[in-house]
């Protein structure tokens, strides 16, 4: 809900959804950060800010984005994940509708990895705000290339940003496809995000933007089966 600060008409929302939680402002001042544009081609070094409009998918063929709209969001329990994972926080107004912009990334080694994911809400030409909410997915697998299933929130979750604030909060992602996502949380609106995954030094080069990954940790299986169809072919030859 939103309360008018009299003094200057703003609307300020909780930036939380605890009783008693911090007010903010809707919209903060305009602080753009240094930053590029989403693209699937830019993000060699993911330690670098990026931009996103909640709710506005790079045109860009091959794009990792998905937008679109759910009813209810998670419950923002002031907790920032830190790895492994969190616990599902649970949900929240599950009759209301909010946007959501998920970004495809993917551990591309052969172990997890505790990924930290550092988020400006309060930058650009119409900063997010209160109105913004950081999340990461992953299938079990990690083969599912869209594990954040705005339908069922719970499933594959991972961790979150906790409250509607600038911060940093981690996870730990195995081998194989994530999503990084954002959620409106007082309304449908597209809004400015900025931010940037980094890891330990020991594990650079292991988070990537790679459109269609191979876990590491399945090339045994896949050269099992090639090893199996070349002495399958060598016997077939022998018998003729």
């Amino acid at each position: 809900m939103a309360i008018v600060n009299i003094a200057n008409a703003q609307e300020t929302y909780p930036v939380n959804d605890l009783p008693g939680a911090e007010l903010a402002p809707y919209l903060t001042e305009v602080t753009p950060p240094s930053s590029r544009d989403f693209t699937p081609t830019n993000c060699n070094d993911l330690s670098q800010d990026i931009s996103i409009v909640l709710g506005v998918a790079s045109p860009d063929p091959g794009s990792p984005e998905r937008v679109g709209l759910q009813f209810g969001r998670i419950f923002r329990d002031a907790i920032p994940s830190t790895c492994p994972f969190k616990v599902y926080p649970g949900d929240f107004g599950l009759a209301v509708q909010f946007g959501y912009h998920a970004i495809q990334f993917s551990n591309i080694s052969p172990d997890p990895v505790c990924i930290t994911i550092n988020v400006t809400l309060d930058g650009g030409s119409s900063p997010c705000s209160v109105n913004g909410h950081g999340l990461v997915y992953q299938s079990a697998d990690g083969l599912n290339p869209a594990p954040y299933d705005p339908l069922n929130q719970s499933a594959n979750y991972l961790g979150d940003l906790g409250a509607s604030t600038s911060q940093p909060f981690s996870v730990t992602v195995n081998p194989g496809f994530f999503e990084v996502v954002f959620t409106n949380t007082s309304s449908v609106s597209q809004c400015n995000v900025a931010f940037n995954i980094t890891v330990d030094p020991a594990d650079a080069g292991k988070i990537s933007c790679q459109s269609n990954p191979v876990p590491v940790s399945n090339w045994a299986i896949i050269f099992g089966v090639i090893a199996i169809a070349g002495f399958t072919l060598l016997r077939i030859k022998r018998g003729l």
